[in-house]
C-alpha cells in the first residue's frame, strides 16, 4: 500500500499521467526524469537523500511527496532549497493515509510535523503507564480510526484475526503526539524506545542529539544487552569525509548533549550503515555486528 494507496491510486483518480519506477536508482531516475519530465514526485526519504549527494544541479518540481520513514531536518531543507517544496505524508498498509502535510504550510511546521488528519480519519494517543513513565504526558502511542481502513487480519486458512483491532481503532505501533492545532507528529516506532531508569528513551531523540557532533554523517541506536539503567544502548555512527572522531570522544561529548539515562554504552563505528533493498536501514544486520564486537578492546584502543 506504500506507493499504491499513498500514490498510484491518488493520481489515477485526478488523472495524472505516472512514471512507475521498478529498483529506480540515482542514474535510471535521472534518464527517466529528463524524458517523462514531472512536475510532483512521491518517494522514500532515503531516496530524497540519494538525489542530494548524486545530483549536481537544482531542478525544482510543483511539490515532492515523502513517506515511509522519518527525515534529518538538515535534508529536509537541503532538499527544499535545491528541488522545491517537500510535504511528508503518513500511511500504513492497514489503514491507508492518515494524515498529510499541506504545501502551503510555513517551513518549519512541515520539517516537525506530518500534517493534519486526512478526511474520515480520527487519531488519538494512548499511553501505557504500565510500562514507563513518560516526562512529556503528551507523547504516547498512536491510534487510527479511519473511514476506509482494512477491517481485519487474516490467516492462511481465511479466518480472521482481530490483532490490535480495538472497536475500529488500530494501534499503529508508532509513538507520537497530536498538537493542540490538531497536527500530527511522530517520533518513533513504539519498539524503539526503552524504558532506563524508570523513564521512556525514544532512540531517535539519541540519533537526533548525536547527529549534532560534528564529524557524524549518519547514527542509528539499538537497544542490546543490560545495563545498570535498564536495556543497553549501542550507537553506530558513521564519520563524514576526513573525521578523526573516536568512540571515546563521541560518548564523552553525548555527556553535554543527553541525559545519562539516554547515553549508549557503547559506541561502534562503522564506513557504512547497512541497508535494504528498500533503502532502509537493516537493523538486523547492526544487531549482529553488535552481538559479535567485543566492547571491553574497542575501549581500550
Amino acid at each position: 500500500m506504500y506507493g499504491l494507496g499513498a500514490a498510484f491510486l491518488p493520481s489515477v483518480s485526478v488523472g495524472a499521467c505516472i512514471d512507475l519506477q521498478k529498483g529506480a536508482n540515482l542514474l535510471r531516475y535521472l534518464q527517466r526524469e529528463q524524458e517523462f519530465n514531472p512536475n510532483v514526485a512521491f518517494m522514500t526519504p532515503v531516496f530524497c537523500e540519494t538525489l542530494l549527494k548524486g545530483r549536481k544541479s537544482s531542478r525544482p518540481y510543483n511539490f515532492t511527496v515523502a513517506a515511509g520513514d522519518t527525515m534529518k531536518e538538515d535534508t529536509f531543507i537541503k532538499y527544499e532549497s535545491q528541488f522545491g517544496c517537500l510535504v511528508r505524508l503518513y500511511g500504513s498498509t492497514e489503514m491507508g493515509v492518515m494524515a498529510a502535510a499541506s504545501p502551503e504550510a510555513p517551513l518549519e511546521v512541515r520539517i516537525q510535523k506530518l500534517g493534519l488528519p486526512v478526511s474520515g480519519v480520527q487519531m488519538r494517543v494512548e499511553q501505557n503507564q504500565g510500562e514507563f513513565t513518560n516526562e512529556n504526558n503528551e507523547v504516547g502511542e498512536l491510534w487510527c480510526q479511519h473511514e476506509y481502513g482494512f477491517e481485519a487480519y487474516i490467516d492462511r486458512d481465511g479466518k480472521p484475526i482481530y490483532e490490535n483491532v480495538d472497536c475500529n481503532w488500530f494501534c499503529t505501533k508508532d509513538l507520537g503526539r497530536i498538537s493542540s492545532d490538531g497536527y500530527l507528529e511522530v517520533l518513533s516506532r513504539s519498539d524503539r524506545s526503552v524504558n532506563r531508569d524508570g523513564l521512556l528513551v525514544i532512540f531517535s531523540d539519541v540519533e537526533k542529539a548525536i547527529q549534532t557532533i560534528p564529524g557524524i554523517e549518519a547514527v542509528v541506536v539499538e537497544a542490546q544487552g543490560d545495563s545498570q539503567r535498564g536495556k543497553g544502548l549501542i550507537a553506530y555512527c558513521v564519520l563524514t569525509k576526513n573525521s578523526q572522531l573516536s568512540e571515546k570522544e563521541i560518548r564523552a561529548s553525548c555527556f553535554q548533549l543527553l541525559p545519562k539515562r539516554a547515553i549508549p554504552e557503547h559506541i561502534l563505528l562503522l564506513p557504512s550503515l547497512p541497508l535494504l533493498s528498500n533503502g532502509k536501514v537493516d537493523r538486523q544486520t547492526l544487531i549482529a555486528i553488535g552481538n559479535k564486537t567485543d566492547f571491553t578492546n574497542l575501549v581500550r584502543r
